[in-house]
């Protein structure tokens, strides 16, 4: 929390909608950054499926009652941890429909960018991430009869924020979305950063790591 994951992927969704206005004046191979190439764009973002989750089994609606609560008053019961636990499986639902509506719809030779937003501070949520679309790749889908066809690359970008940087953003926040410390520093503690040395961990050899102490995600090296 508060390493700007949100930011980066709303960054993303917007450069890649200005890259599409500039691509009627700037040769796209040449100029235009990496994001202009995808077709279409895809997020799914875990908090706002957990928020809708939460108000299923709760009746708490959206949190956007809760923004007058600071700490200590603010806590997390038992709805927000099955909230939190269902929206990782909603997720990765998600994401298998939106793969399969994909390569089936007769459109499978555009490009497609689904950006996964997530803490994802353990290797094994990446690696269910990766599975899903392993699965997809084996899937006997409705009108493909070469599975060559159905391609599908995989990246994780990991944001090295400084912890304190994230602390300060987070005593920033309001309600719910301001996360307990002590969670934070767990969390930092568990956190295992994408490494393909690492036991079964080869599937993440495709990965870049951001520093985002300054939001400044305008840097070209993070286009290319």
């Amino acid at each position: 929390p508060g390493s700007g994951k949100s930011e980066l992927v709303a960054f993303l969704e917007q450069r890649r909608e200005r890259a599409c206005i500039d691509s009627k004046n700037i040769h796209p191979s040449k100029d235009l950054p990496v994001i202009s190439r995808f077709e279409r764009i895809l997020i799914i973002d875990y908090d706002s499926i957990t928020q809708q989750e939460l108000s299923f089994c709760s009746g708490k609606g959206d949190g956007s009652n809760d923004v007058d609560l600071d700490p200590p008053n603010i806590s997390f019961d038992n709805n927000d941890l099955e909230a939190w636990r269902k929206s990782r499986v909603k997720a990765l639902e998600s994401l298998k429909d939106a793969l399969i509506t994909h390569f089936t719809s007769g459109d499978n030779a555009s490009s497609l960018l689904i950006l996964m937003d997530d803490n994802f501070h353990l290797r094994s949520m990446r690696r269910d991430v990766y599975r899903t679309c392993q699965e997809i790749i084996a899937m006997p889908l409705t009108g493909i009869t070469d599975h060559s066809q159905t391609k599908i690359g995989f990246s994780s970008v990991y944001l090295s924020t400084p912890m304190e940087v994230c602390l300060q953003r987070n005593d920033l926040r309001s309600g719910k979305e301001r996360i307990p410390v002590d969670v934070i520093n767990r969390m930092a503690s568990a956190m295992e950063p994408p490494d393909e040395t690492k036991p079964y961990a080869s599937f993440e050899r495709f990965h870049v790591s951001i520093d985002n102490s300054d939001d400044n995600f305008d840097a070209d090296v993070y286009m290319k």
